[in-house]
Parts: structure tokens; sequence; C-alpha cells
């Protein structure tokens, strides 16, 4: 049973986890656009405040952004989907480059400075170079004369219109030159290290070109003949980014020592105030200013050619991606993204701090176990499982294999498994494991839950990949993961399955896929049965969560609400348009992180408007 009622109770913002990586910056005019896998984030007043700005982008993760020089710039932006996509109103909206599907994932795009007349844009994936002549329409292989073709970093030189000379630097440490567009290459790095070539950078000079490489771990190198010969300037350093005032007066190196500035060509070099941070891209507009994209703290910028620098956002640029979040019986949000940062709130997001553990690899689960007055918190990282009682300290456990799923079942029993299907079980807190025989093989785990209740059930999503589609199965063990009844199988495009298990009589438990929202149950007759409701069609779940028996699944289009008589609302005004991933019902509130980290609260079902 379903309406399209909306229940109008409003969603009100309560905090941010502010920050996160940005993968790249750069201006539209006065406008600044900062780019990561939470999206494309937008200002206009700049960089006080933020916006998300992706309408027309059906992939929000953003790898690389690319704009034409001159009034009125073209952007381009590529995608973590292998999607091209190009906007010509400063990034407030988008269209897809549909000549350049199927052809992978661009992480390098360069734009011809003469583009309003050649239309050329080169793109860069891990299979190597593109280049298309028609503003995207059409493509062609660019790897002729390529030993490497895994680029890091391209640069066009100023006088492309002329002499069609560009450069690139793989990551097996090659550097090769093209003096015909791009139709084929040569090794232009005679003398340079065997490194990762990261960054590139090309000025002109009376008649010639300086060109700048910047390499991972072996410094920084100037070549004034287009790469003929090379000298190094900044020995024995890792340089990620490389960027230079309009006039050319000042050199500016993103490196693993911090932000530093050269006034000299590069000869010497001063660090700069306030520019610790991991910096990964850099931009420059017409008047000298810099953006800075670093790693996990957004955005910063320099208005006096690299100096000093400030952080950008005036709490308002949130871009974690994306982010795992669990709410404690103590009121607690505990957030983690992608990239290894990890956090907790203990006023509903309007504060936070970071949590004081050291992990090896990016948490990848996040869960609460226990009664409330004696809850744990774990947290998954690669081959250790970190455990938290109630307000006590942290412990960590060493794994059998390198967690991507996690269950607790009420009992305290301990499930994890691994990307790759293999499952084990710990019946003493973590202190010894159990492995598993599984029906399923060596098929992907998309997920493991223990239902609630002193009888509980395991459930356990497979899923096996071929053409594009994944065959997904879900099983259910009565006891404890010995044996497995296959419930059912279907077929999905993509292998992200929300997975959710009530405590109620009919033992339902339910699954999210796009837009549909399927419950597997036991009927009247005690035979299992199955029901299934549509959300709007451009809706796609992300996360599914419950209280007082009413089901909650966030989506791309806010949160929608399923009450116990099956009735589906779209809950509240205010999020219509945010893609959220988290939903985390407490006994007085529900509440929801969108995609970037921000929290808004809700009075949730059943609890009047």
């Amino acid at each position: 049973m379903t309406t399209n009622q909306t229940l109008f109770s409003p969603w009100l913002p309560t905090g941010a986890w502010m920050g996160g990586t940005v993968t790249a910056a750069l201006w539209a005019g006065d406008v600044l656009l900062a780019a990561a896998r939470a999206g494309i984030f937008r200002s206009e007043d700049g960089g006080q405040s933020w916006r998300r700005s992706g309408a027309g982008m059906a992939d929000p993760s953003v790898v690389e952004l690319a704009a034409t020089v001159g009034d009125s710039p073209i952007l381009f932006a590529s995608t973590e989907s292998g999607r091209l996509y190009r906007s010509t109103d400063g990034g407030l909206h988008w269209q897809e480059v549909e000549g350049w599907a199927g052809l992978g994932v661009a992480t390098v795009l360069a734009l011809s400075p003469h583009y309003a007349q050649d239309h050329t844009i080169f793109a860069a994936t891990v299979d190597g170079p593109f280049r298309s002549q028609d503003d995207g329409a059409t493509w062609e292989s660019a790897t002729f004369g390529l030993v490497d073709v895994e680029v890091l970093t391209m640069a066009i030189d100023p006088r492309f219109a002329e002499n069609e000379t560009l450069w690139l630097g793989t990551a097996g440490g090659g550097l090769y030159r093209s003096r015909n567009g791009g139709r084929s290459w040569r090794d232009a790095g005679s003398g340079l290290p065997d490194t990762a070539m990261q960054a590139l950078l090309a000025l002109p000079h009376g008649n010639g070109t300086n060109l700048y490489l910047g390499t991972e771990s072996d410094g920084l190198f100037h070549s004034h003949d287009g790469g003929g010969s090379w000298y190094s300037l900044l020995p024995e350093i890792g340089v990620n980014a490389l960027a230079a005032l309009p006039d050319g007066s000042r050199l500016i190196a993103a490196t693993d020592d911090g932000i530093l500035f050269s006034e000299d060509s590069g000869l010497s070099w001063q660090p700069a105030e306030d520019g610790d941070s991991i910096v990964l891209a850099l931009a420059v507009n017409a008047y000298g200013q810099i953006l800075a994209a670093t790693w996990q703290e957004g955005i910063s910028l320099s208005t006096d050619g690299g100096q000093r620098w400030q952080q950008l956002g005036g709490g308002s640029l949130a871009v974690h991606a994306p982010p795992l979040a669990v709410l404690t019986p103590a009121g607690e949000i505990f957030a983690a993204d992608i990239d290894g940062g990890w956090s907790y709130s203990t006023d509903e997001g309007t504060s936070w701090q970071p949590v004081d553990v050291a992990i090896d690899a990016p948490i990848s689960v996040l869960n609460v176990g226990g009664s409330d007055a004696d809850f744990v918190l774990m947290a998954g990282s690669g081959h250790t499982l970190l455990r938290r009682r109630a307000n006590h300290d942290w412990e960590s456990l060493d794994l059998p294999l390198a967690i991507a799923q996690l269950a607790i079942s009420p009992a305290g029993t301990l499930y994890i498994a691994s990307e790759d299907g293999a499952l084990h079980r710990s019946n003493d807190d973590g202190a010894s494991w159990q492995f598993l025989s599984i029906p399923w093989g060596r098929g992907r785990v998309l997920g493991i839950h223990a239902s609630e209740g002193t009888d509980h059930f395991l459930y356990a999503l497979s899923a096996q990949g071929r053409d594009g589609k994944f065959s997904v199965d879900v099983w259910r063990s009565d006891d404890n993961g010995d044996g497995w009844l296959d419930l059912a199988g279907f077929e999905v495009d993509a292998p992200s399955i929300p997975m959710l298990a009530l405590d109620d009589a009919e033992r339902s438990l339910f699954l999210a896929t796009q837009n549909r929202l399927i419950r597997i149950f036991i009927g009247a007759d005690g035979e299992l049965a199955v029901e299934q409701d549509f959300l709007e069609a451009n809706v796609r779940i992300t996360a599914l969560a419950a209280h007082a028996g009413n089901v909650y699944a966030a989506s791309n289009r806010g949160v929608w609400g399923r009450t116990v008589d099956g009735t589906i609302h779209l809950l509240g005004r205010g999020l219509e348009d945010q893609i959220v991933v988290a939903v985390l019902p407490g006994n007085d509130a529900i509440y929801a992180v969108t995609l970037g980290g921000e929290l808004w609260k809700n009075k949730g079902l059943g609890t009047g408007d």
C-alpha cells in the first residue's frame, strides 16, 4: 500500500561534519567550484558559503574539473562512474557528454587554451589519453608512442594553436611530449628519475616555454627547452600540484612539506604561512587568487600569491563521502568517510571531535549492539575491529579477514564478512573466530544482518556479477550461520542493496534496490511471502532503518517512511533535493545524514505534525 502524501513535519538542520577531501577546484569567473566524491559545490561569495551544484548529474562523485580560459568559461567534470559532463552556466546545470560514454573514468582533463577555435579536449584514463576535436562528440585514442599509458598529469603549451605541443607524465615514471596535438608521443624525460610524474606546469618564456615537473618522491624539475634537458629545483620531496601567478612572477608548489612559493623561477623557496595541509590540486584566477583543494580539510584560499592561506567555508562546506554514521543510545553520532577520517558529535552535529584512535585503513563498518544501558560501539577497519563499551576506552581486536560487513546478534554473537564472500563468527566477544561454511561460494557479500529478538535470524546477501548485471541471492540462517536457507533471488544493475530485519510477528525482512522496497515475511499460512512497493521513478534508496515498527528509507530524494500498516510517505519537507546516506532513529527524533556530512532532524512517523 503506497501513497504520494507528504508528512509536513519539516526537516531542520542541526549541524554538519565540516571539511572533507576536495579532489579538484577551479574558478568560473568570480564563482568558486569545489569537486569531491560528495559532489560539486559552488560559492558566489568568495567561499564563505557553499551550495551543492550538480543538477543534471547522475553520478555525484566527481574526480576532476577543467575550464576553458576567458569570459563565460565552459566547464567539464568527470565522475567515478565513467561519465563526463559539461556546464555552460558556471556549474549550475550540467549536461552529459554522451560521446565519452564507455571510455572509462577520466582522471585527467586538459583543454586547449584556444578551445573556442579548435574545440579540443584531452582526457586520460588508466587505458591512456584520448582526444576530441569537436567538443567531446567523438573521441580517438592518443596512445601512439607511449610505453606507459597510466597518465597522472598533462600540460598544454600556451602556444598550442601554433605548435600543437603538449606533455604528459605517467605513473610508471614516463614523461612524454607530443608536437602534433597528441597524435604521437616521444620520450622527453631523459635524465629524470624513475618515479611517478604527478604535476606539470607549462609557462610562456620569451619565444619558448618553461616546463616544471613535480614527482612523487624525487622533487621538482625544470626544463627551459620543452623537455630536452632537466634541472633539479627541489630534491627529495613529493610534489602533488603546481601553479603560477598570471604574470609568472611567483611559482606555488604543493609538497609533502606543505605549500611552498618561489619568486625566482624556482631557484629558492619559502614555506607558506598556514600552508601545511595536504593539497591535491591548485587553481589560480586572473587576479592571482589561488585555491587549494585539500585532503580532509576542504578548500583553502590565498589572496597574496600563496604566502598566506585561510580555510574557506564559513561553517558551510561539508564534503565527506560517503559518510557512514551511527547514533548510540548515549546520543552520540559517529561518522566515518571513505578517505579515512572519522569523528563524533555529542550535540546533534553542532560540533565535532576527531576520534582519537589511529587506523591503518578507512572505517568500512560502524555498528551498535547491546542494551541501552550497556551498549557496544564497533568500527571495522581493514583487519582490525575497534570496540568501545558505553563510555569506556577503545579496544582493538585482530580479525582473520579484511572486514566489509559486520552483524551483532542480540546475544552478542559477532559475524564478520569480507567483500569476497568469506564469513566468520565469534561466540566469545571477538577473542577467537570460527570460519563458517557458506553456500554462496566466493561470491561478493553485499550485507549481513542479525534480527532482533531472542530467537534471531541471520541474513546474508550474496551477488555474482556478469555482463554488467548482478545476480543476488537472499539467505537466512536459523542456527547462527551453521545452515542456510535460500529465500529469494533477483537481478539488479548495481550491487548496492540495503537490508533490514524486524522483530515483528511476521519476521519481516526489507530489501531495497533502486526505487523498489521489497518485504519478505512469513504469511498467515506459515509460508514465505513477498510484497513490494515502488517509490517515485527517480528515487534511489540508499539505506534503511526502523523504529517502533516504522521503516525509514534514505534516498537521493529525501527520506521516506513506511508505517506499520504499510502506508508509505515522503517524510517532511526540506530534503527533497538532498542525497541522504543514513537515517538514525532516536527515541525523540529521527536524524538524517546527507552526502557530505550535514545532519538534519525530524519528528518522525507517528509523533504528530
